[in-house]
């Protein structure tokens, strides 16, 4: 897809999303830079700034349709709505010994957080709709 018009799109939705996730108090900046991993077309950055702050990035030339732009969004919001989690890991990881034990508990934690986050996709993920056309300020 042109990066325009997935700029379009979440420039519509993404507040409107943000409402039906349950995080409409957080800041959320999205940018649009290439991701590293060729897998991903999103991803999200909850490290290193004020709690309640998020990044989530999208690779525009990623983005094949908007199906799965929508998706990609409501993926990282549920990130977002799990970012309490972060808080309970950052203490946990202060009491790690060894670099073994810390490539473990980061194998356990991404299997345990994509694990929940597709669980939310599955359920009440797919209530998460986009804002109809032509009801841009319909929850303003």
């Amino acid at each position: 897809m042109d990066a325009s018009e997935v700029k379009l799109y979440v420039d519509r939705n993404v507040e409107h999303m943000m409402r039906q996730v349950g995080v409409p108090h957080w800041a959320v900046e999205v940018t649009y830079e290439p991701e590293a991993n060729p897998n991903w077309m999103a991803s999200c950055n909850r490290d290193g700034r004020d709690y309640e702050h998020a990044t989530i990035n999208i690779d525009p030339a990623k983005v094949q349709t908007i199906k799965g732009l929508h998706e990609a969004i409501v993926h990282e919001l549920f990130h977002i709505a799990l970012a309490s989690l972060d808080v309970y890991r950052d203490v946990m990881r202060r009491k790690l010994k060894s670099e073994a034990e810390d490539e473990q508990e980061h194998i356990l934690w991404t299997h345990t957080l994509e694990t929940a986050v597709m669980r939310l996709e599955q359920g009440i993920g797919k209530s998460v709709t986009a804002l109809p056309e032509g009801d841009e300020d319909a929850e303003s």
